[in-house]
């Protein structure tokens, strides 16, 4: 009996596109490895990006967040990040859009946003976290952005990573507006 090599059974519905290398960044994109998902804010949306190490739950808290916060998959593994203006757009490699891996099932198809405006970085941990973290900031591009630590294995991560992308969005608002009525004075 020939053995041949296990098949996982969510590869066929993988396009091609999927199973191939991404293209190169445009110019002036910056190249990410995260998981990030978007909430709606009125007409708008606000990214947020999710950091760590392979395995350490970034496409789990995305995918959490997804069913139970309402968040919009932006991309998973593969990012883009670029300029416009004074803020910072994140979007999917093209050839992962609309892609997110759920472990012990596969890559599965999810709904998707194109691009949205990255307002929050956030770092995965264990264990305890501080009731009030140290304010902290990752620079990307020349923009500075807050970030955070939590533990995407936590009940209430989904909650506290909406909060968290809610807040970070309207201090955003807010210094965009500081920065406009400073130009038009």
């Amino acid at each position: 009996m020939t053995e041949r090599p296990f098949a996982h059974p969510f590869a066929q519905m993988m396009p091609p596109r999927a199973q191939m290398p991404p293209p190169p960044p445009l110019a002036g994109e910056l190249p990410l490895h995260g998981s990030a998902v978007a909430y709606r804010l009125g007409r708008a949306s606000a990214a947020v990006l999710l950091q760590g190490p392979p395995g350490s739950g970034k496409s789990t808290l995305a995918l959490r967040a997804m069913r139970q916060t309402g968040a919009r998959l932006v991309g998973d593994d593969q990012l883009r990040l670029m300029r416009r203006g004074g803020r910072l757009m994140l979007r999917c490699a093209p050839n992962l859009a609309g892609f997110l891996h759920v472990a012990g099932v596969g890559i599965v198809r999810q709904p998707w946003l194109r691009t949205s405006p990255l307002v929050l970085v956030v770092r995965m941990g264990l264990g305890a976290l501080p009731l009030l973290p140290p304010r902290a900031h990752a620079q990307f591009l020349g923009i500075a952005l807050p970030c955070l630590t939590l533990n995407p294995f936590e009940a209430a991560a989904p909650e506290r990573l909406e909060l968290a992308v809610r807040h970070a969005a309207d201090a955003s608002a807010a210094r965009q507006s500081a920065v406009r009525q400073k130009v038009a004075s």
